[in-house]
């Protein structure tokens, strides 16, 4: 074959030696992309992998169904054509069917992305809350009806999507809120059937109740804003922890064999409580000073550009803006070891207490990007202290919120910089008289 690239003429050749009906059906379809005869096959492979992974983050499996089917059944030749030790040019026509196939998916998705915006963006927000795993057969079923409309999208009619957008929004919304609930709620509620089976009508009707109604509290922040992760978080905690102590006085009511067997344990309960309120009391002056000691160590270790220091309570939060992560990555840069130091410092000096690093970004991007690229860099940061012994790993906690706690509103890049950031929170290690 003639030429440094394989183009038309090769094509022909190839669909006279093609025998899968895939093949075929590509011949007739795509035009193979121009793929160097030189290439290494392997390079080229492992760049259409990348490819793909960028392909699902932007959901061209969903805008257009047929095409990358077809890219990824040909990518898939290419890999069982190398396994098996098949010749160079064999496997770089694969490559380049494959990659002919991309390239009309990518045209795709230039123009039905903006049209199908917000249904992609819903569909987005449902694989983020794990919809996957909690409702896989009512998530393939939307999938499958979705895919019907963007497969019109690929033939270039707009009036199905267009007719069914709201109704698609809509359907990947109420499985998002289904499966946020079921991820915050379904602990509380098996503990909750727990001690039912255990005899909790009988035995703690009253605590039943209060813990029946903290669970649709935190169900009801749910239905509100989901996206409001501190509320969530905060609610369902204290439907566990009410669901726990559900269990907890249903127990003891059961062992003393008395109609008045729930007051009794709320009695223990509530005197308990007053003990360890007053012993906190006790204590609460000497981690207040730890909290201010480490405030103005902090505060005289940072410069403006590497972080800012503040104080909420008894917490101390360092809010390192002055990271230097690149697009989209993870990594600590080495230039960034200097800050990394200064924090390991003043967490050192704060004793044994506890420490959460979390991770924002702007609002640039897919949310549930977002929400991997911040949870990717606050456990960075978490590695890099448990590494260099700064505290067991128990002692630290990476959350990643994405987009969802902005400092500003994300306008203009100066405050989209603002909410690109890692804050670092610790709690001080309560102290004795005898160790101050």
């Amino acid at each position: 074959m003639g030429g440094q690239y394989m183009n038309i003429e090769w094509k022909m050749k190839y669909c006279g030696l093609v025998l899968t009906a895939s093949s075929l059906w590509a011949c007739s379809h795509v035009e193979p992309a121009k793929v160097s005869e030189t290439a290494n096959p392997s390079v080229e492979i492992s760049q259409l992998e990348a490819e793909q992974s960028e392909a699902l983050r932007n959901q061209l499996d969903v805008l257009s169904p047929k095409y990358y089917e077809g890219f990824a059944n040909e990518l898939n030749t290419a890999k069982e054509k190398r396994a098996k030790g098949k010749s160079n040019d064999s496997i770089l026509k694969s490559v380049a069917q494959s990659r002919g196939y991309l390239e009309e998916a990518k045209k795709v998705q230039a123009e039905g992305a903006p049209a199908l915006r917000d249904v992609l963006q819903a569909r987005s927000d449902a694989l983020a809350a794990d919809v996957k795993k909690n409702y896989p057969s009512e998530f393939d079923s939307t999938e499958k009806e979705f895919k019907k409309v963007t497969k019109d999208v690929e033939n270039n009619d707009f009036k199905p999507a267009e007719k069914k957008r709201a109704e698609f929004v809509q359907k990947y919304l109420d499985l998002e809120l289904k499966s946020v609930k079921k991820e915050k709620l379904a602990y509380a509620k098996q503990l909750v059937q727990q001690a039912k089976d255990e005899g909790a009508e009988k035995e703690a009707p009253k605590t039943l109740r209060e813990t029946q109604a903290a669970i649709n509290s935190a169900d009801a922040v749910i239905t509100v804003d989901r996206r409001n992760t501190y509320e969530v978080e905060k609610t369902s905690g204290e439907a566990v922890a009410q669901a726990k102590r559900l269990l907890r006085i249903t127990r003891e009511a059961k062992t003393m064999d008395k109609k008045d067997g729930e007051e009794i344990a709320l009695a223990k309960e509530a005197n308990l409580v007053a003990v360890h309120q007053l012993e906190k009391k006790n204590q609460s002056l000497t981690r207040e000073q730890m909290a201010a000691r480490t405030y103005d160590y902090a505060f005289n270790q940072f410069s403006g550009d590497e972080a800012q220091v503040l104080r909420d309570k008894n917490r101390i939060i360092v809010r390192l803006s002055g990271l230097h992560f690149k697009a989209g990555e993870t990594a600590i840069a080495p230039e960034d070891y200097r800050v990394m130091n200064k924090l390991q410092d003043v967490i050192r000096r704060s004793g044994e207490g506890h420490v959460v690093v979390e991770g924002h970004t702007d609002s640039t991007g897919s949310s549930l990007k977002n929400r991997k690229v911040s949870e990717g860099r606050a456990t960075a940061v978490k590695e890099y202290l448990v590494a260099n012994r700064v505290l067991s790993e128990d002692h630290l906690e990476a959350v990643g919120y994405g987009a969802s706690k902005p400092l500003a509103l994300n306008n203009n890049e100066k405050n989209r910089k603002k909410n690109r950031r890692v804050d670092v929170i610790i709690e001080p290690t309560q102290m004795s008289p005898a160790a101050e």
